[in-house]
């Protein structure tokens, strides 16, 4: 059995990525014919998942390479990329050293976020894998800090992007030659939601899940349903997330208490999906949309931005419905839509559901990763 070596950026069992990595080691484990390691950047919740599933993982202490886009070169900000850089390259030594110990056959980053599993991988002339799940600047509104960063990125002997958004954003940085798409597969499991029924009450439940940052879009949700409540009163929104805007977002709604209410993020999302209508992703460029498939399983209505990652995943009027990013308005038409006319859309949320388990499954992703190591074998 040959093993693998994930290099994992971040050790959190919140994170899409960490969650997508967990699942892609617990399915190659089943398969029998690639072992999966899995080493952590640093202690976290996302240590009892691997437990759980009977994951073999390493903690080496690392940093990664990003940094906000709004820092400004400083003496400070170049002071703290030494200092993550100088770290690093101890963790890169450690990393080295057990790579040799433990025979390692394939080395597969799991996001752009850390490099030291790619330093190693060139060393010892082993071949590597790297997983880019984001935009990083778009997205997250970073940037990696290390000259020639892209050229690392390039001596990956495949790279595998989770959309066509990511991998048009980075076709021109990146030999195109070596990326490939493979979209992230969700265990069906933990997600699907038999639904005999929608729309189950007079009032209809939307709900917005997601980090409360910039390029997130809960503003906008906000703004559609108070223009929604002078039109009906036949709804409520549920904001569901953490973050840096949270208190704007929650003054916004605060004359608006009856239609809107907030809750902190949480694990059990499926609970929320269960006891919603309607989801709203409302984020400006996902780079992929894990919650827009967990949503789609769990039986939910789609209501999407028509940018990023999820024109991808929903198509519109089929599988659910797109709105422009930042039109209120063109969201509150549509929320009034789904409130008048929700008889009509339980073939859509089934249409979705139906495209979710057959495209977006765990299962499947793993068997197109499977196929990529087998290339470099």
């Amino acid at each position: 059995m040959k093993k693998v070596l994930f290099v994992s950026s971040d050790s959190s069992c919140t994170s899409g990525a960490f969650r997508c990595m967990s699942k892609l080691c617990e399915l190659l484990m089943t398969e029998g014919e690639y072992y999966p390691i899995v080493v952590l950047p640093k202690k976290g919740n996302g240590e009892e998942i691997l437990k759980k599933a009977g994951i073999e993982y390493k903690i080496i202490r690392s940093f990664n390479w990003v940094e906000r886009i709004t820092d400004h070169i400083s003496l400070l900000v170049l002071c703290r990329r030494i200092i993550k850089i100088t770290l690093n390259f101890f963790a890169i030594m450690r990393l080295n050293e057990y790579v040799r110990k433990n025979d390692i056959s394939l080395i597969h980053i799991n996001t752009s976020g850390t490099y030291i599993g790619a330093k190693v991988a060139v060393a010892n002339n082993i071949p590597f894998i790297w997983h880019i799940r984001e935009c990083v600047d778009l997205d997250h509104n970073k940037r990696l800090f290390c000259k020639g960063s892209y050229n690392l990125i390039n001596k990956a002997n495949k790279i595998i992007c989770v959309s066509k958004y990511v991998y048009n954003h980075f076709c021109n940085l990146l030999d195109s030659k070596k990326m490939t798409v493979i979209y992230d597969g969700i265990d069906v499991r933990d997600y699907y939601n038999e639904r005999n029924k929608l729309f189950s009450d007079r009032i209809v439940k939307f709900l917005s899940i997601g980090n409360m940052n910039s390029n997130k879009g809960q503003e906008y949700v906000i703004e559609a349903a108070i223009e929604l409540s002078r039109r009906t009163k036949d709804f409520h929104l549920l904001v569901v997330g953490d973050g840096k805007k949270k208190k704007m977002l929650k003054a916004m709604a605060a004359n608006h208490k009856k239609y809107i209410s907030f809750m902190d993020a949480r694990e059990d999302v499926l609970e929320l999906f269960k006891n919603s209508d309607v989801f709203i992703m409302s984020s400006k460029a996902e780079g992929f949309g894990r919650t827009t498939i967990e949503a789609m399983l769990g039986g939910c209505l789609l209501l999407g931005t028509d940018s990023g990652a999820t024109p991808e995943l929903v198509r519109d009027g089929e599988t659910g419905f797109l709105y422009k990013y930042d039109n209120s308005y063109e969201l509150s038409l549509l929320m009034e839509k789904v409130v008048e006319e929700r008889e009509k859309l339980f073939d859509v949320v089934m249409s979705g559901q139906k495209e979710a388990l057959d495209k977006y499954n765990a299962y499947i992703d793993m068997k197109n990763i499977v196929n990529e190591y087998n290339k470099l074998s």
